[in-house]
């Protein structure tokens, strides 16, 4: 799926242990722009197959639609909900 620049996050997963991605995705998720329609994780390949195994295979939330592998291995795309809002206090 191609997505604009404009429309995308990066996260740079470089040196975080799975717990600390887990915060950083969970509150880019609850927290997300009306305009973001995806999640860039960038986790690298050599020393990222920790959190490249996490993201792509055991990490969920309710506003990912789908899991995508990038051309470059040290990259994991995650497509979100559109126009999700959070309801804050409900």
């Amino acid at each position: 799926m191609f997505v604009p620049y404009e429309n995308r996050i990066k996260i740079d997963a470089h040196g975080m242990t799975v717990e600390e991605i887990k915060y950083e995705l969970d509150i880019t998720l609850d927290y997300l722009q009306d305009n973001i329609k995806q999640i860039v994780v960038v986790h690298g390949y050599k020393y990222g197959q920790t959190i490249l195994n996490y993201v792509r295979n055991i990490y969920n939330h309710p506003n990912i639609i789908s899991v995508e592998m990038d051309k470059n291995p040290g990259i994991t795309l995650l497509n979100v909900k559109a126009k999700y809002i959070k309801d804050i206090g409900k």
